[in-house]
């Protein structure tokens, strides 16, 4: 097994958290009619990415960061059924961090203002085999709950549900360039380092005659 390889099997396990929670359907429904997409970017991703800074909200320096991922590999004539988004982020005060993701059906709001005084979305290794801050519309646990502090390694509810994407065409979700924006909007604070993040798509894949 080539390089590669290796390193495409380490992601693919490091997300099976991603994988599980996207939501299993009957093996035989899942050979016929269903399929699950995993893309990622950032550090030790098989499709390639580096560490992103995201600028302190003070200054000149742009304050939004947009780090795209290509979606590719669904069945023109299907629908989404479900998505997750995954983040793997360093930052001392995680509450100056605001993450939306960008999708060809509008901007969805995952996450802004929250984690008390922790640190980071997500542990571990600084990379896409770390624990991921997991975005789930299906988690009973918003982001948002009080208390609730970062590092958020576990599965959370975004501010806005990612059920608003069911149902989009696989024609229009395909080719299409899906982003994750991150601002810091604190400009008291140091600055903070995207290291990978994490799209799950769940879609129909019909047969065709």
């Amino acid at each position: 097994m080539n390089g590669r390889k290796l390193g495409r099997a380490a992601v693919i396990a490091a997300m099976a958290l991603v994988v599980c929670l996207v939501g299993a359907a009957p093996a035989a429904q899942a050979r016929k009619k269903v399929t699950l997409q995993l893309y990622s970017t950032g550090v030790g991703s098989p499709f390639g990415g580096v560490p992103i800074p995201i600028p302190d909200g003070a200054g000149q320096a742009p304050q939004l960061v947009r780090v795209p991922i290509n979606v590719r590999g669904l069945n023109p004539r299907g629908k989404i059924k479900h998505v997750t988004v995954g983040v793997r982020a360093q930052h001392p005060f995680a509450k100056d961090l605001e993450f939306y993701l960008a999708t060809p059906r509008g901007v969805i709001n995952l996450s802004h203002d929250v984690g008390g005084t922790g640190n980071n979305y997500g542990a571990g290794p600084a990379s896409c085999a770390g624990i991921f801050t997991l975005f789930d519309s299906n988690s009973p646990t918003r982001i948002d709950t009080p208390g609730l502090t970062a590092p958020f390694a576990g599965t959370f509810a975004p501010l806005e549900s990612l059920a608003l994407l069911d149902g989009l065409g696989n024609k229009k979700a395909t080719n299409a360039s899906w982003s994750l924006l991150v601002e810091d909007d604190d400009p008291t604070n140091p600055a903070g380092i995207l290291d990978c993040w994490a799209l799950g798509i769940k879609a129909t894949n019909p047969r065709t005659r």
